[in-house]
């Protein structure tokens, strides 16, 4: 992840992991990344400090142990994103 904030150091990106969870409206659900990416100012769900609703880039980190969820219903809510671009 150190290597995503150097290349994002001089853009208007900043680097978020861990705090912060995704708010998906179209869901009704707000979940943790492993790290995302917002260009710009954040903007949160509703009076929330801890929900962003605006990310750029959403990076999940496969385990054993998640990866049925991560590729499963958490991508579907994901894809939900009004900006959303798949690397799947």
């Amino acid at each position: 992840m150190i290597c995503l904030g150097v290349l994002l150091a001089e853009t208007e990106c900043e680097l978020h992991s861990g705090g912060l969870r995704v708010w998906i409206e179209g869901y009704t659900r707000g979940t943790y990344s492993d790290a995302m990416v917002v260009k710009g100012e954040l903007e949160f769900n509703g009076d929330r400090t801890d929900e962003v609703v605006n990310p750029y880039l959403i990076v999940d980190v496969l385990s054993l142990s998640t990866k049925d969820c991560d590729r499963g219903s958490k991508f579907q809510c994901y894809r939900a994103c009004p900006v959303f671009v798949s690397i799947y």
